[in-house]
Formats: C-alpha cells, structure tokens, sequence
C-alpha cells in the first residue's frame, strides 16, 4: 500500500521511495575530500618524479653506514643523506654526484689514502 512519496513497511515506518535522495553519513564529505587530496598530492609527486628524475622525493636513504666526509673529495660540495656513496678500505664515502664518484674511481691510489688518512688523524688527548 503506498502512500504519497512514502511506503508503509512491516512497522510502520515510512521508507525513501526512488524520488527521495537516501540519507548520507555525516563524514562521508570529509571521506571524499581527504581521498580527494590524497589522490592530488600523489599525482602530484609522480609528474614531479617524471620531470625531474632526480628529485629526492621518492628516494630514501642508502642503507649502510654514513659517509665520513660531509664534503666531496672530488668537487668540494656538500655532501647529504641521499648522495652516492662508494666504499674504499672499509671506508664509505660520500659525493655530491656520480660525476665526482666515477672522478674518485680514477684517482690514484695515494691521492685516496691521504684522503683517508686526513680523517683518521685523531689527537691523542687519551694520556
């Protein structure tokens, strides 16, 4: 039996007909828009990441230990958490770019010892 936009159920309540809108959750808004933005900024890094491959937002850290120069040998720049990194003497050392890391490939072996050796010149303040 129906009456006007309503139909009588079992209990007597009225049910949304196909002409009313159903009901939504109170925080089905919210829902979109934070799937909304999330969707954004993962675009947004993905068409970064393409147009400039070198971005350091998709990169994580080398795992291993640190370098132990905060400066390249090779070019003089500063060296961070990202930069590649090459082991000599069970030594990591770190470059500002694989330009200076394939330069530091070349290099003779005296010019890396004395390298490593600037970093191992520890005083003795033991005594």
């Amino acid at each position: 039996m129906k009456t006007g936009r309503h139909r009588i159920s079992g209990a007597g309540t009225p049910v949304a007909s196909r002409g009313l809108r159903p009901r939504r959750h109170r925080n089905e808004r919210y829902f979109r828009i934070v799937a909304y933005v999330l969707t954004v900024a993962a675009a947004a890094i993905i068409i970064l990441h393409t147009v400039n491959p070198g971005s350091r937002l998709l990169k994580l850290r080398p795992a291993g230990p640190p370098p132990i120069n905060n400066v390249d040998p090779v070019s003089g720049k500063p060296v961070d958490g990202f930069s590649p990194t090459a082991t000599y003497e069970n030594y990591t050392i770190g470059f500002c770019c694989n330009v200076s890391k394939n330069r530091w490939m070349r290099l003779p072996k005296a010019d890396k010892d004395a390298f490593i050796r600037s970093f191992d010149a520890q005083p003795d303040t033991a005594k």
